[in-house]
């Protein structure tokens, strides 16, 4: 997301050489007030933080700078930033001009915000993650399989002595050609009427997840 402004030359003045707007109030005007809407921006996103300025090096922008929160125990930079260069709005047939432009990653601050921690999730098309997030709330990101989910019902007949550890992952070793991958998990259905036909005897129901890898 990128944001400018520009002044009315009645505020800040008019056409001038770069020495001449560097050393004038205007530009320290125009600073002031870039630094003062970002850092209300900010606060806006994130509540009220601790904040600096780092002088930096734009090749759009001077002065520059670089805005930097404290967020979770640590500083994070925020977005960069600057009065605009002369140069650039000579370029553009604004010689008469002056203000102020920023631009930021809003990935990056969503990353931070819902703890994603992969940039590329954002242009996934899968539900498990875009069902996690509502507009006007800020939740925790659940990590999930990378493999897409497949959900077969299976059933048993178990017998009363029966351990859920009984059942495990079995991997084909590496030297054999590779399969699908089944993960078998006990759920805690029950059917009544089979326990009373067969009461020495437990149904259960359970459901595979196959992974293929």
């Amino acid at each position: 997301m990128e944001g400018v402004r520009l002044f009315d030359p009645s505020i800040v003045g008019g056409e001038m050489s770069r020495e001449e707007w560097l050393e004038s109030d205007a530009c320290k005007l125009v600073a002031d007030d870039l630094k003062a809407t970002l850092e209300g921006m900010v606060d806006s996103i994130f509540g009220p933080v601790e904040k600096r300025w780092v002088e930096a090096y734009f090749p759009f922008t001077e002065p520059s700078f670089e805005l930097e929160i404290f967020y979770q125990g640590d500083w994070l930079e925020v977005l960069g930033c600057g009065v605009i260069h002369t140069g650039v709005l000579e370029r553009a047939g604004q010689d008469s001009r002056h203000g102020w432009a920023f631009g930021l990653g809003l990935e990056r601050l969503a990353m931070v915000l819902f703890s994603i921690p992969d940039i590329r999730l954002f242009w996934t098309d899968d539900e498990r993650f875009s069902k996690q997030f509502r507009a006007g709330e800020i939740t925790t990101f659940k990590p999930y399989s990378k493999y897409p989910p497949v959900f077969k019902d299976i059933t048993f007949w178990l017998p009363e002595e029966y351990f859920e550890n009984d059942f495990f992952e079995a991997r084909v070793p590496s030297a054999a050609p590779r399969r699908p991958l089944a993960s078998v998990r006990s759920t805690r259905a029950s059917l009544a009427a089979a326990r009373t036909a067969v009461p020495q005897c437990r149904w259960r129901a359970h459901r595979a997840d196959r992974h293929y890898r």
